[in-house]
Formats: structure tokens, sequence, C-alpha cells
């Protein structure tokens, strides 16, 4: 993975969403569900258990038993897709490869009903180094870049969901997560953002 000093203009930016986030300059959405890469996202297939190597496509997912990620709101001038707060790392997740034995349904354990109890799949980590690029330096901070984002979901607060389409801006760079590991901080740099929501 290679490490490059980071341009001044993605320290702006940053700067200037986190401002945003300080003075309350944006609107909510919702909580953080999924983030949804571009086929060319995803360059190692074997250092990535989550990506089907006939479907080069591959998600990050916030939600597991009940949770979700952390809350995502747009800019006031509605330019800004802003992460209010810390972002965790994805949980864990069950193995979307998995398939049970063939005939598990004779070794399995009974419920009370007599039923046999379906395996349950191994859990796989998602590590966010196996989604990165590279990495950017910026005040001595490393900075995952995660890119190109097809799409963000989110859970709506009042019910529902919320789909973020992400298209190229008009100099041509998509949208990027940059992620800092250590300070559990993320910032969606770059593109056009398309937001429809589907309340319940």
């Amino acid at each position: 993975m290679s490490v490059t000093a980071v341009q001044f203009d993605i320290e702006g930016l940053i700067e200037i969403q986190q401002g945003m986030v300080r003075r309350r300059e944006y609107r909510p959405l919702g909580l953080l569900e999924k983030v949804q890469f571009e086929k060319s996202a995803v360059a190692k297939l074997e250092n990535n258990p989550l990506v089907k190597a006939k479907d080069r496509s591959a998600s990050l997912d916030w939600y597991t038993e009940g949770r979700h990620g952390t809350l995502v709101g747009i800019s006031n001038d509605e330019q800004e897709l802003l992460l209010i707060g810390p972002l965790r790392p994805p949980p864990a997740i069950p193995d979307p490869g998995w398939t049970p034995p063939i005939n598990w349904a004779h070794e399995a354990a009974m419920d009370a009903q007599g039923r046999p109890i379906p395996p349950v799949p191994p859990k796989v980590e998602q590590k966010l180094e196996n989604f990165a690029y590279g990495k950017l330096v910026t005040k001595g901070e490393e900075w995952l870049v995660l890119q190109p984002i097809h799409q963000i979901l989110v859970v709506l607060r009042e019910g529902g969901w919320g789909d973020i389409a992400c298209q190229p801006d008009h100099s041509g760079r998509h949208t990027a997560l940059l992620y800092n590991l250590r300070r559990m901080q993320g910032h969606f740099l770059f593109g056009f953002h398309q937001v429809d929501v589907h309340p319940l």
C-alpha cells in the first residue's frame, strides 16, 4: 500500500468539514449503514474475503445486530457529506461466501420442537485496509483512502432509508472516504451526491 504526502486542498477540505460540524451547519440525514464501492475499487481480491471472485464490487456494512454507524449529514449548502462524530471501524459480519455442509441436517442439534438447528456461518472481519488503494499523510497523521464510492446507504432517523448516489465531480474526482484509524475520524470527499429518501 503506497503512502503519499497529502495535497493542501485535501487538508483544507478536512478543516472546512470539521468547521461545519462544530458550527452545526448541516442537516442530519441518518445513520450510516453501508458504503458500496465501484467494481474497480478493490485491487487485490486474494486479500479480501468479502469480495467474490466473480464480482469485483464490494461494500462495507456498519449495520449488525441492530447497530449502525455514525450519523451522516449534508451541509447547509448541500455540497458536503459530513460524518457527525467518530466513525468506528465496521463490525465483523457473517462470511458471504460460506455455504453450510450438504448433510448439516443429519449432524445438527435439535431445538425444542425436534427440528434441526441450522449451522451459523463464521464471521469475517471487515478490514478497512483491504479496501484502501493507499494512504495519505498530513501533519503526522495517516489516512486510509477508500475509493471510488458508488453509493452510500443510511437509516433515516424518522424511519426508512436514504440512498446517496455518488457521481464524479467537474474535475472527474470520485467520492472517497478518508479514514484515520487512530482517531476513528472519517471524511467523505469529492464527487457529487444525489440524496433520495424513502421514509416508511
